[in-house]
């Protein structure tokens, strides 16, 4: 086992310096780059500058557009390209070469040439006479990935395959407990095809043939010892990356890509990214700041987990009906009357339950499957999951029964071992006479978390006892077997007990702050039955003493970490209405200070954290 290590940790220092030395090489190719392009000489002169930004006149408008085929619309680049074709008709705008005279050239013995199947032998020959020592060889891999992508995937991908049977047959099972084989699959088995899921659609075959290999390592197979992690939600939250630019170019020039097609013979890697569009549209909504680029009935904007939509049938009110026509920009606050108005009573208390931004920030998309809005690949599962459910067998209200049972079983206090048989148990895994003839336990009655606990582990130590009497010959008396699981159970509590034991509980009291500096106290209230919520401020300075105060009560009733947000959002205002420029504030919400003091702008509050440190003084947040 320890020769495994070392050599796992030679290989991965290995790659490590690899990686370095690659680094090194582009940033000395860039610097090269640089300086070239210093030294290239200026061919647009400021005359000829100004003429290309000046305002374009009707009769360049109108020359443009004829220039164009009648059947082609007008696209966003057509008039400027129009202009530039035209400069260099009239020879006043000419083309450079930024490689003439270049020190830097390719080299040859790190480069290749790859041929269509279409291009003729000749004309291979000849290209290959012009470049020398490049030859036509078939392309590797850029960056752990296959650059071409062929016909035959099952070839492109059998790599993953072996890097995962490599894995698995280096690990000694029969050396490891239940719950080592667990943690070392999730942690390094799964996490092997994981990159090459990011960018491809790998085949089910080969998902299936990997799962095979870790099932066999799982039930402890004794012979050979042998996700899409959603590449669309960058393409939507960085749209200025050049990996999005060039498939918005290509797929959807004149959209997003939320609602882009397929198109017309489109590459493997898009095929892959628009397979998993439906998963992203279905775990998306926009986060209200202004409401200017959201449609009030078309798009998701409700924090409603059935549809995110507006349910109350549409009204003609405005020709443009976005959700900023709902939003008072004086006062920064939803139109009550007009949302009593046109919709329905229960939604347009849900309306007055979103928090808006003082700065009313642009509207922006955000992750649902997380609290706070932020896309992750185990959110995405489940969205996924979802999905899959509903195209096979139909939308439905019911999930697995069971749900229940699993969260108590996996957030039991007992040992990985114990949880993981107790599961085996639950779903008929356990290799017993009563399994064989199909006849399960009745699990329905659960009792307590502690019965839970107890029954689990004492089903455990049976178990046990029976191995050692069939494999060992030891038998042990019931009250052996007793007094064994509650001992085990006795024994675990009190280390994990010792493990999370914090620092002695310790006066806590308010403290005054520095002089010049005045302390800002916040907390809100959430209200039982559905009653509105409210915040209160308390402002003080150095000496102790009161400077003002607020109480609200809220429009709307919130959820807890938005009411603690909008408290301190209000406290900041008082204090600005007050002209103090040091100020300190503390709040008993753990979340909320920690995302202020990231600067975490994601998810359904970010809007209320940019507006929290978006004024001009010098804040400093505590719990």
């Amino acid at each position: 086992m320890g020769k495994e290590i070392n050599s796992l940790q030679r290989e991965i220092n290995d790659l490590l310096d690899c990686e370095e030395t690659l680094w090194h090489q582009r940033l000395r190719v860039l610097c090269r780059i640089l300086e070239v392009t210093d030294t290239i000489p200026t061919k647009v002169t400021d005359e000829m500058n100004q003429r290309l930004i000046s305002t374009f006149t009707r009769d360049e408008v109108e020359a443009a557009l004829k220039q164009m085929h009648p059947t082609k619309a007008p696209g966003p680049n057509d008039g400027f390209s129009s202009l530039i074709k035209d400069a260099a008709r009239n020879q006043s705008l000419s083309g450079i070469s930024i490689c003439k005279g270049c020190p830097m050239k390719v080299n040859a013995e790190k480069s290749s040439v790859f041929f269509s199947h279409n291009i003729p032998h000749e004309k291979r020959c000849a290209v290959l006479n012009i470049l020398g020592p490049m030859q036509d060889t078939k392309h590797g891999k850029y960056l752990g990935l296959s650059s071409i992508i062929g016909r035959s995937k099952t070839e492109v991908f059998a790599e993953v395959k072996e890097k995962v049977r490599r894995k698995l047959v280096g690990w000694k099972g029969k050396l490891l407990s239940i719950g080592g084989k667990e943690i070392l699959i999730k942690a390094v088995a799964q996490a092997v095809p994981t990159y090459t899921m990011s960018y491809f659609l790998i085949l089910k075959g080969l998902c299936k043939e990997i799962e095979g290999m870790i099932r066999k390592f799982w039930w402890g197979q004794r012979q050979e010892e042998s996700k899409i992690a959603w590449q669309e939600w960058r393409l939507l939250s960085n749209p200025d990356s050049l990996c999005a630019k060039v498939f918005k170019a290509r797929y959807y020039p004149n959209g997003d890509v939320l609602y882009s097609n397929l198109g017309y013979s489109p590459s493997y890697t898009w095929r892959s990214i628009f397979k998993g569009l439906e998963v992203i549209r279905k775990g998306t909504r926009w986060r209200v700041g202004n409401g200017r680029l959201i449609h009030i009935w078309e798009d998701k904007w409700l924090p409603t987990p059935t549809t995110y939509k507006v349910i109350s049938p549409p009204r003609p009110f405005d020709d443009f009906p976005m959700v900023s026509t709902l939003i008072d920009e004086d006062t920064r606050r939803w139109k009550v009357d007009t949302l009593k108005s046109l919709f329905l009573p229960i939604e347009a208390e849900t309306f007055l339950n979103i928090p808006l931004s003082y700065s009313l920030l642009e509207d922006k998309i955000i992750w649902v499957g997380h609290k706070r809005g932020e896309f992750s690949v185990k959110s995405a599962y489940y969205v996924a999951l979802t999905v899959i459910n509903s195209s096979e067998y139909g939308e439905s209200s019911h999930g697995d029964p069971r749900t229940p049972l699993w969260k108590q079983i996996w957030q039991l206090k007992i040992p990985p071992k114990i949880r993981i048989f107790s599961w085996k148990a639950c779903v008929n895994a356990l290799p017993t006479l009563l399994n064989l003839r199909k006849r399960g336990v009745n699990m329905d009655d659960v009792g307590t978390p502690r019965d839970m606990e107890l029954l689990v582990v004492v089903a455990w130590a049976i178990w046990h006892n029976r191995n050692l009497r069939v494999f060992e010959a030891i038998n042990q008396g019931a009250e052996q077997v007793w007094n064994h699981a509650v001992s085990m159970l006795s024994d675990y509590k009190e280390a994990v007990k010792f493990c999370m034991l914090g620092p002695s509980n310790c006066e806590v009291s308010w403290k005054k702050p520095q002089v010049k500096v005045f302390k800002i106290n916040t907390d809100g209230a959430i209200a039982n039955e559905g009653r509105r919520s409210s915040i209160g401020v308390v402002i003080r300075d150095s000496r102790g003493e009161a400077v003002a105060a607020l109480c609200r009560v809220l429009p709307g009733c919130f959820l807890m970490d938005e009411i603690e947000a909008l408290t301190v959002k209000a406290g900041i205002l008082l204090a600005r209405e007050l002209d103090l420029h040091q100020v300190i504030v503390e709040s008993d919400s753990l979340s909320i200070v920690q995302r202020i003091l990231a600067k975490d702008f994601s998810g359904g509050l970010g809007h209320i954290v940019h507006g929290i440190l978006g004024w001009p003084i010098s804040l400093n947040v505590m719990i």
